[in-house]
C-alpha cells in the first residue's frame, strides 16, 4: 500500500499526544496518595485552613519552626497576639496617658 499524501498526520499525532496526557493526568488525579494529600479532606487543605484561621484570629502565622502548622485554634488557649509568651507585654498599642481634650 502506497501512501500518496501525509496530509493530516500532524493532526493525528497531536490527538494521540493529547490522549496520552489525559490518561496520565487521570492516573495521577485518581491516585490514593494524591487524594489523601490534596483531595476533598486532604492534609494540604486541612493544614491551610488551620493556618489561615490562626492567622486571622491572632494576627500572625504562629511562628512554628520548619513551617509546621500552628496549634489548634480552639479558643481555649491564651490569645498569642494579646499576651506574649515571654512576658506580660501586649502587642496592642495604647497611649501611656490620656489624650488632651480640646
Amino acid at each position: 500500500m502506497e501512501i500518496k499524501s501525509q496530509r493530516g498526520q500532524s493532526t493525528v499525532e497531536y490527538i494521540l499526544l493529547l490522549a496520552v496526557l489525559i490518561i496520565l493526568l487521570t492516573a495521577v488525579l485518581r491516585n490514593r496518595r494524591f487524594q489523601d494529600y490534596v483531595g476533598t479532606d486532604g492534609k494540604f487543605f486541612r493544614d491551610y485552613a488551620r493556618r489561615i484561621g490562626y492567622t486571622y484570629r491572632h494576627g500572625h502565622s504562629g511562628g512554628r519552626p520548619g513551617n509546621a502548622p500552628p496549634p489548634q485554634n480552639d479558643y481555649t488557649s491564651t490569645h498569642d497576639t494579646y499576651k506574649r509568651r515571654g512576658g506580660s507585654a501586649s502587642r496592642f498599642v495604647i497611649p501611656l496617658g490620656e489624650y488632651p481634650k480640646n
